[in-house]
């Protein structure tokens, strides 16, 4: 199931980019849909091309790994352990053989991927794919001039900012 979960939040990511020209003419502003491949943010662009990876050339399997993690509730402090899934390295090597590899420098993707590798170390693919949604969801406000009630009625905004 967790490889399903991946897979859907790569879409759902994915899916931001390719909604975005349908949400802009709803502006009716004339603007140019930010793409991901426009940001030049390696992270961005490597969870897109995952996607691409999972959904046309493997099935993944998990690595686990068990992390020790501190978690605090009001002012207490506890250790607990926590399993961290990654994508194998061969997994994500499977960018090369994308039909979108050829857009990028063989030194600069291998880079990339490096770094996909290292950065699920830490806290697991979920936590990249986390990030890399905020990432892009940052830049399209900064980029698009919006803020939480931009084109919503007064009325329609949660009172509790939720």
């Amino acid at each position: 199931m967790q490889v399903a979960y991946l897979r859907a939040a790569l879409m759902e990511f994915v899916g931001i980019e390719e909604v975005l020209p349908l949400d802009l003419a709803d502006r009716g502003r004339g603007e140019t849909p930010l793409r991901i491949y426009d940001t030049q943010d390696a992270m961005l662009i490597m969870l897109r091309e995952m996607r691409h990876v999972q959904l046309h050339l493997l099935n993944t399997s998990f690595e686990s790994a068990k992390m020790e993690a501190f978690y605090r509730f009001g002012e207490d402090t506890h250790q607990t352990q926590v399993t961290v899934l990654t994508v194998p390295k061969a997994d994500l090597a499977e960018i090369r053989q994308l039909r979108n590899a050829s857009r990028y420098d063989s030194a600069d993707l291998a880079l990339a991927i490096d770094w996909l590798a290292e950065a699920q170390a830490k806290w697991g693919i979920g936590d990249v794919v986390q990030a890399g949604v905020q990432r892009y969801a940052d830049m399209l406000i900064a980029h698009y001039g919006l803020d939480v009630a931009d084109g919503v009625p007064p009325s329609d905004v949660p009172a509790t900012g939720c």
